[in-house]
Parts: structure tokens; sequence; C-alpha cells
């Protein structure tokens, strides 16, 4: 049986890479890179208590394994400026999903109420769908019991998802410069842990949620949104590349002679518009490569540089089984430095050695 693997790869840390063709357990000293050389501007922050510190506090205090679900059907919702409320329905997104979910408006804060049995930390893992807006990335805050439990909490991000109009390789002429294609915004349903899209942290984020009844309450900060389930949960961890290995004994290595090069320019999902196909000149050995012709034979660069940023490719493969995975990029624009990426392959990261892949400065392919 033949099957669709989408590999991901998220950037890490603020440097380019172009493209062709794990978290570690936290520590309780653990310290996030200083925020004045990130993209977080303060100003806009009620609290300096970032997440280590909140971590550092509770470094003793249980994690339940019980799971819990909120009732998204009962809210309270406040402060909403237009005649915008939210509506609980079902909503069906671009590749047809249908799921049930509560359209949350761009302004406005809207509370749940969720009961726990059991107090401690909980990681939050949320279905969402990225609904039609103004294609501004989703920003949230995200209040426990009425307040924010750490700086990073003020702003929770949600993707959206950009796909290329047509293939550059369909409208491919020989001798003449490719056409660039425009990007088309598709509005999926998504699951995802609330975490640091930035990269600077290696768990997603814990909450703490007292026994019995505990608030969360959403604050609208941009864009619309859809959820359709939020849940308390605890996060898997990630195994080691010998543990991965280990736990995979039973499948076999594909063997056969199985090389599907997929051309890194007709990404399938773009987390940003601006990830589009780039030509680059500075080598034949990209490809396709035409002297003094135009042609889009790359992704990345300059424009992959801001964290949290994902470009996903699909490739079908003919079995199941453990295959290999080679990249052809040039990372030259920081010399001395190194470029950061993280890998997913079908929406997790396999083991921890590939969530923090370091591509090291070179001028050359």
């Amino acid at each position: 049986m033949k099957k669709i693997t989408i590999v991901i790869i998220i950037i890490m840390l603020a440097l380019p890479l172009i493209f062709f063709g794990t978290r570690n357990d936290f520590k309780a000293n653990y310290q996030p890179l200083p925020y004045e050389s990130s993209a977080l501007d303060l100003q806009f922050y009620e609290s300096d208590y970032n997440f280590a510190e909140f971590m550092n506090d509770h470094e003793d205090t249980i994690r339940p394994k019980k799971e819990f679900s909120i009732n998204l059907e009962t809210f309270i919702y406040n402060g909403g400026l237009f005649d915008d409320l939210p509506e609980h329905k079902t909503y069906v997104d671009d590749l047809g999903v249908f799921k049930n979910g509560i359209y949350i408006p761009e302004t406005g804060d809207i509370t749940f109420e969720i009961e726990v049995s059991d107090a401690g930390l909980y990681n939050i893992h949320v279905l969402y769908y990225s609904i039609l807006g103004r294609g501004a990335s989703i920003n949230k805050g995200l209040k426990i019991n009425n307040e924010y439990q750490f700086l990073e909490a003020e702003r929770i991000s949600f993707q959206r998802f950009w796909k290329d109009e047509f293939k550059v390789s369909e409208k491919r002429v020989k001798g003449i410069d490719d056409l660039r294609p425009g990007q088309i915004e598709k509005h999926l349903w998504a699951s995802s842990l609330v975490e640091d899209d930035m990269g600077y942290y290696d768990i997603p984020y814990y909450f703490y949620f007292k026994k019995g009844i505990n608030k969360l309450t959403l604050v609208s900060h941009r864009e619309p949104i859809v959820i359709g389930e939020i849940k308390l949960c605890q996060h898997k961890s990630i195994p080691s590349y010998k543990e991965y290995l280990a736990a995979k004994k039973n499948i076999p290595v594909v063997k056969d002679d199985f090389n599907v090069p997929i051309q890194a320019e007709e990404a399938y999902l773009k987390s940003a518009p601006t990830l589009n196909p780039i030509a680059e000149f500075s080598t034949y050995k990209y490809e396709p490569y035409e002297k003094y012709i135009n042609k889009y034979n790359a992704i990345g660069g300059y424009y992959w540089r801001i964290p949290g940023e994902e470009i996903s490719w699909q490739v079908e493969v003919p079995k199941e089984g453990m295959y290999l995975i080679n990249f052809k990029i040039m990372q030259n624009f920081s010399r001395g430095k190194n470029a950061t990426r993280s890998l997913k392959v079908n929406g997790e990261v396999p083991f921890k050695e590939v969530n923090d892949i370091e591509f090291k400065y070179k001028s050359d392919l």
C-alpha cells in the first residue's frame, strides 16, 4: 500500500536557510534565549515573569496523567466591538473535513469553565480551524482563572496555511523566465499543543489548574478563529534516536532502489505567504538552472528567517517502512553561525536529534 508522508521543516532560530530539490526534557534551571535578541517586544506585555521562571517555581508540582475536555457550547463572551458574536456549529475546511466548533471573533474575551479532579500542571491541546480573516497571524491571550500565569501566555499564536497557486514546473518553458505562483490561503482544521512558536523552550507550555472548577479565557488580540476542542493533557516525550529505532525494530528498512527527488520550491503548505519559490543564480548545481534565465529552483533564504515559520512537502512512497531523508541545502548568509531547523514527519518530531538540526555556514552546496 502506498503511503503519503508529510515532511515539515520548522525554523527554530532566525537565520536564513535555502532548501533545494527534539525537544529535550525541561531542566529546572533552563534559561531561554534573551528576549532582547528575539522578535518579542516586551512593551506589549503586562509582566516579565516568563515561562522558565514559572517552571522553576513549579518544579515539584504534580503533572496528572488524567485528561479533561472543555465544553465549548457553554461560555461567557465580553468586550466584543462589533456585531460579530461567537457561534457554535459545524464548520467544513478546504479539504472537506467537517467538525463542530465555536467561532471566536477578532475582538472580545471568551471564557469557558472546566472541572479538574486533580490539581497540577497540564499542557493544553487545541483543535482549531483557521477561518477566513485578514490573513495575519492568529494571536490570542490565554488566562487561567482570570490571570496570565506567565508572560508568554499573553500572546499565543495559531498558524495559518498557504499554498502555491500552481506548481512552478507546470508552467515552465525552456529559455523563458519562470512564472512565480501567487499564494492562496488554505483554511484547514489543525491541532496543536499550546507552545512557544519562537523555539526558545524545549517543551510545550504548562499551566496550573486547581482542583475543582477552573476558568479558561481566550483574549482576542488579532484575527478570528474556530476552536473545535480544548483538552488538558500531558504531552508525549520525544524518544532518542536509539529509543526510536528500538520501537521500530519490526518495521522493515526499505532497501529497494527508491529515490524520489522532491523539488523544494514546490512545497505542499507554508505558514506564511512570504515563503515563495525563489530563483538562485550562484551556481549551476541548482536544479533547474539556465544561464541568464530566471528559474525558481529553491525555497527559503532571506524570506525564511522568522522563528516558528514552517514549510512542508508531501511525498508518496510505495510501501510502509523506514526511509532515509536527504536534503540539498545551502546556508551562506551568516558566516560563523548555524541555522537551526526542526523536522516533523506526519505532524510529529520522530526523535530528539531532529528537533534541533544545525546547518553550518558554507559558501556553496
